[in-house]
């Protein structure tokens, strides 16, 4: 009996002891695991640019028309965005506390666009990488990944005719038709899988995949005029600063590369009065003969501005970018396309520049604190209004006007097509 006793006690020694070294060991590779897999969604926020997006979150059958332009709605997994005609809309992807942009979405009109699936690691510990893909039916999109993140982002998706997968920081974008689908990556590294082939594409080129066809490319895309046109080299090295103001004893105003949205942007601000202007400038002397399109884009941010609209006569916009020109004719002449945010109810201030030489163009206005962005017509039909058609880009300045202004510019392009 006493035998039985002790093996008895040995037993539940030894087992309450293995039970013991079992939850030592599982207790915290449990944590471990559940700390690298818990994840949350990220915080993704759509702004309607112009006209009215529409939002379908998953499993509704209806969607929600997002009507005001100050409106940011916050959307989840599964949901898709859909823009009509003249539709604009702007998807700003953050980490779930808002502190980190990993990236954003430009959603062009006759675009729809699902966030099939949308992740981030619920903690600060976790090696996990933050994953977003999307699924786009149709349409065009410009996909902005950040520069400089606390961990990477795994942005990937597919169209009617292919998956993607976007393996860099950069600048990308999409066109999808029936027919095929287009994707140029302007700035980063992509892959385009197929059940036929798989293409892969770096920095200025471009891919094509058409339905059970292989992907054609790489092929070059637009050529870009502009040098440097995300600033991530300093001031003075392909941009040059210049700054002016009316009345000598008051500043000209600052300009200065920072960080804005996880991207390197231009800061041009001033706090002062009287007239003054503050900006860069690039050179170009680029000759236009044999290109059938010139467009010119644009992302920015309007912070603040103390005039109305653009000043007493429409040349003070706190955002402003002048293309100078020569004409078949050889005479020089500016083009010049505003932006601001406040209209001041009291002082009805013009919509467009009335010292500016024609075709004047209406200034745009968009919100306060947001980034939007512009991409114009062709500039070549434009300009040609004149009388002789433009032959040669001399110069682009990007700048604010006006007393006092704070605004960010992340990206410009002058894109040619032949």
């Amino acid at each position: 009996m006493r035998g039985n006793r002790e093996r008895l006690a040995w037993t539940v020694l030894l087992a309450s002891f293995g039970v013991f070294m079992a939850l030592l060991i599982a207790v915290p590779a449990g944590t471990y695991l559940w700390i690298q897999r818990a994840t949350l969604p990220p915080l993704m926020v759509l702004q309607a640019i112009e006209g009215t997006p529409l939002v379908r979150p998953l499993g509704d059958e209806v969607s929600r028309p997002v009507l005001d332009k100050h409106e940011q709605v916050e959307i989840k997994p599964g949901t898709t965005v859909t823009n009509q005609d003249n539709t604009q809309a702007l998807l700003t992807i953050s980490s779930p506390d808002g502190k980190e942009t990993l990236g954003s979405v430009q959603i062009y009109p006759n675009t729809e666009l699902q966030i099939a699936e949308a992740r981030s690691p619920r903690y600060s510990a976790s090696k996990g990488s933050h994953l977003i893909n999307v699924t786009m039916t149709f349409g065009r999109v410009r996909l902005g990944l950040a520069q400089e993140t606390g961990r990477r982002l795994d942005f990937s998706g597919r169209t009617p005719h292919t998956e993607f997968r976007l393996w860099q920081a950069g600048s990308y974008s999409m066109d999808v038709s029936g027919q095929q689908s287009e994707i140029t990556v302007r700035e980063g590294k992509a892959t385009i899988d197929t059940p036929n082939g798989q293409l892969e594409l770096e920095e200025r080129q471009r891919g094509l995949v058409s339905v059970d066809q292989v992907p054609v490319g790489p092929l070059p895309p637009q050529r870009d005029l502009i040098a440097d046109g995300r600033f991530h080299q300093p001031l003075g090295e392909v941009w040059q600063v210049r700054t002016d103001a009316a009345d000598s004893s008051q500043p000209a105003g600052e300009a200065e590369i920072v960080q804005s949205g996880g991207r390197e942007a231009v800061r041009m601000a001033r706090s002062g009065l009287g007239h003054a202007e503050t900006g860069i400038f690039q050179l170009l002397n680029h000759d236009l003969t044999d290109y059938q399109s010139l467009h010119l884009h644009v992302s920015a941010r309007l912070d603040h501005q103390s005039l109305g609209v653009c000043g007493s006569v429409g040349s003070e916009c706190p955002l402003m970018v002048r293309v100078t020109y020569e004409d078949s004719a050889g005479s020089t002449h500016q083009w010049v396309q505003g932006f601001y945010y406040w209209v001041d109810p009291a002082v009805p201030n013009p919509t467009l520049c009335e010292t500016c030489p024609p075709p004047r163009q209406e200034h745009e206005r968009h919100g306060q604190g947001i980034r939007f962005f512009y991409d114009s017509a062709n500039l070549i039909e434009i300009l040609a209004q004149n009388g002789n058609p433009p032959v040669r880009i001399g110069e682009i300045a990007v700048y604010a006007s006006g007393h006092s202004y704070d605004v960010r510019v992340s990206e410009i392009e002058l894109l040619v097509e032949e």
